[in-house]
């Protein structure tokens, strides 16, 4: 089981690595925006003047729960494609959201008994007309 997630995993990044830069704008398609990582947006309605102006749009409540305090927190980092975010509970579920509005289209997956850490993430790729969610 591990070598064959272990080769799961190398073809995945292997694939990733080949296909073209994604471009950060609307979308948020990879972790830290792009294949880059950098964080950066070309998008200027937001700026340093405006900023102080920001208000919160909406807020998600994942729903996970548990009785142990210590390894709970959602710390993925969402990507955005064709205005869905996608991201991982910490309770390993995924889920998509309208990003305009907050409201859940849908969750995917079952809680992960006495799993101890986080989930950073997922990612996505595409190559023509075949896209994917990696999670």
């Amino acid at each position: 089981m591990r070598l064959y997630f272990g080769a799961c995993l190398l073809l995945t990044l292997a694939a990733c690595r080949e296909q073209t830069q994604m471009k950060t704008g609307k979308d948020y398609p990879a972790y830290g925006g792009n294949n880059a990582g950098n964080r950066y947006s070309p998008l200027t309605e937001i700026n340093a003047g405006n900023v102080k102006n920001l208000q919160v749009a909406w807020m998600y409540d994942a729903g996970d729960s548990s009785k142990n305090k210590n390894v709970k927190g959602l710390e993925c980092q969402p990507i955005v494609i064709n205005g869905v975010m996608y991201g991982v509970t910490s309770d390993l579920k995924l889920f998509a959201l309208d990003a305009a509005t907050g409201k859940q289209l849908w969750m995917f997956g079952s809680s992960v008994r006495g799993y101890k850490s986080w989930s950073r993430g997922i990612n996505f790729w595409q190559q023509g007309d075949d896209q994917r969610i990696l999670y």
